[in-house]
Order: C-alpha cells, then structure tokens, then sequence
C-alpha cells in the first residue's frame, strides 16, 4: 500500500504565497526604484546608477545628481506609498469595509483643510508666513485629521463601530472639510491657492534629506503602535456582537 499524501496546512501555503507575492513585489519595487533614478531631464544609465547606489559612481556629476537630486524624491515617493498602504489596510481592519481608506472616512479631506487653513493665515504672517508654511502646515495638517478621525470614531462609538454607520458618517465629514476647502481656497489669494492646490495635488519636487527627517520615524512609531495593538485590531476586524462580546 502506498503511503498516504500528507496535505500542507491551508495556512502554511498562504504564508507561503503571502511570502512570494511580497518577494515579487520587492523585486518590481526596487527595479522601479533604479528605473526612477535614471530617468529625468538627463538620463543615467541604469548600470551607473546601480554602481553610484553601492558608492561607486563613475564621476562626480553623476553622484551628485542620483545622491542630492533624485534619491530623496525617489526615497520620499517610497515612504508616502508604504504609508499609505499601511493607512488603507489598517482602516480596512478596523471598518470591517474592504472598501473603507483614509479618504471616503475623511481624513483625507480634514488633513487638508488644516493645511489650507495654515496657507490662508500664512497671508497674515508677514515676514514668518515661509517659517509659517515650512513647520506649521504639516503639523496643521496632521492635527485635521486626527481631530476629524477622532470625531468619526466618537460619533460611532456607540454602536460598537458598525461599518456602514463609520462609512456614512466618514463620507459626511470627508464633505463638509471639502466644502470648507474650497471656500478658503476661493477666498484666499492667488498665489496661495496656487500653492495649496499643488500641496492638495501632492508633489516630491524640492524633496531634500532635510525634509525627510522626520518622515521615517513617524512611519516606524506608528508601524509600531499597530504592531502593538494587534490583538485589538484583531478583535475589531469581528462582526458588531463578537467584538461587544
């Protein structure tokens, strides 16, 4: 008699196809990465921006345009995507909605409104309005939206975060912080209208190291405070009466 076939756990191959798919996905991303790098007003050859990555560039110039140049956009292009995956899913988990994000619960639109906010009294600043724009709109514009998230989630509470009640009052506040919007970006001036579009439409023009300190390390605290909430992400990804429960 022939040995019986040993089936592999269900769970072992969806890690396993889980690890593949991130593998592959790495392999595109880092191929992008470079392919980035070497395209713009002057074009590198793809080897010399591979070799300028491992510290062996071909001449000066070259290093400079990949090093100063090119990597921080690249860099802070990167960054703002993982951000927002992490964002989408963990919106996902916690709304029981595979089609919940940041955007349709109104984050989105009440982080803009505090930036827009901070470029339309940015007029009123005089010599600080740049000190003004270059520290207080991302701050302002972090502090929108949390204090819409915070709304959504406290007028939801009640009723155990339900996932369509969390939906319709998200796409009601994600509304009214993108009426708000656009009536300060009808009443302020040109320039800084201009300015806030551009900030709305998202841009890494300019990007330098310096603008990038900050960025990684809000990503990792908040990696890691969802890291450590896990079992309660857990619990909230259950329907309404198990997560009471």
């Amino acid at each position: 008699m022939s040995a019986p076939a040993i089936r592999t756990p269900a769970s072992a191959v969806r890690a396993r196809r889980a690890v593949a798919t991130g593998l592959i996905l790495l392999a595109v991303a880092l191929a992008a990465f470079c392919l980035h790098l070497a395209i713009g007003g002057t074009p590198i050859a793809l080897g010399d921006v591979v070799a300028t990555l491992f510290g062996a560039a071909p001449d000066p110039r070259t290093e400079l345009t990949i090093i100063e140049f090119r990597l921080p956009r690249s860099v802070a292009a990167v960054l703002a995507g993982a951000g927002f995956g992490v964002a989408g899913a963990l919106t996902q988990n916690v709304a029981r909605n595979p089609l919940a994000s940041p955007d349709i619960l109104g984050v989105t639109n009440g982080a803009a409104l505090g930036a827009v906010a901070v470029l339309a009294l940015s007029v009123h600043a005089g010599g600080r309005s740049e000190l003004l724009v270059h520290y207080g709109l991302p701050i302002a514009a972090t502090l929108g939206g949390l204090l819409v998230s915070a709304l959504v989630f406290a007028l939801v509470w009640h009723s155990s975060l339900e996932s369509n009640r969390l939906v319709l009052v998200g796409l009601g506040f994600s509304g009214l912080c993108a009426a708000l919007t656009s009536w300060m970006l009808t009443l302020g001036e040109i320039y800084n209208a201009q300015q806030a579009l551009t900030w709305l439409a998202g841009t890494i023009n300019a990007i330098s190291w310096a603008d990038l300190a900050f960025a990684p390390v809000v990503i990792v605290l908040g990696l890691a405070a969802a890291a450590l909430l896990r079992n309660q992400r857990e619990v909230l990804a259950l329907d309404s009466d198990t997560s009471r429960a």
